[in-house]
């Protein structure tokens, strides 16, 4: 047997508990799974429904499994270990430039500011080009595309939702006349 998580508590009142997986990512929940009895012998159970807790990665699932119809019955499952009788697949773990890009994606709708030369505006696009990821901005009167470099990208707040940036008057015509 091969231990897919633990039952950390009941959920609600129709028998959802929380599981951690040990994984993060959510399990393959098909087929039987087993708990261990106070006995020491495996009960098989199956689940009928799995959906997220919280944030992804996290490792935590809301979980239902036949049977289970209420708290107290779920109640009864708390510190249980979920086992499967097949080894689990290895999941590939993303490399460090996916979760980069990741980490970009998830800027999109943030406000980005160079407050040295009164810029300001929101990311609307994240663009994955072969140099280098791009930003494209919409500001008041015009749509930019700042690639994703030090040179104009200062500093990324995902807790405020704000992007710092610098340099970014070097994308408009200055000529003078």
């Amino acid at each position: 047997m091969y231990p897919i998580g633990f039952i950390k508590k009941a959920h609600g009142i129709k028998g959802e508990i929380v599981l951690v997986h040990e994984e993060g990512a959510p399990p393959e929940m098909h087929g039987l799974f087993f708990f261990k009895s106070s006995r020491g012998d495996y009960e098989p159970v199956r689940i009928e429904a799995i959906r997220p807790n919280g944030r992804p990665g996290s490792g935590m699932f809301f979980v239902l499994f036949s049977g289970i119809t209420n708290r107290s019955e779920a109640e009864t499952l708390q510190g249980l270990v979920l086992y499967s009788s097949t080894e689990p697949e290895a999941i590939a773990q993303p490399d460090e430039e996916e979760v980069y890009m990741q980490e970009l994606h998830s800027c999109e709708g943030y406000q980005i500011e160079d407050a040295a030369n009164g810029i300001s505006g929101y990311i609307i696009d994240v663009m994955e080009t072969p140099a280098h990821p791009v930003f494209e901005i919409q500001l008041p009167s015009a749509l930019l595309l700042v690639p994703v470099v030090d040179a104009y990208i200062s500093t990324i707040d995902h807790e405020e939702q704000q992007v710092s940036a610098q340099n970014l008057d070097a994308f408009f015509d200055t000529e003078e006349s």
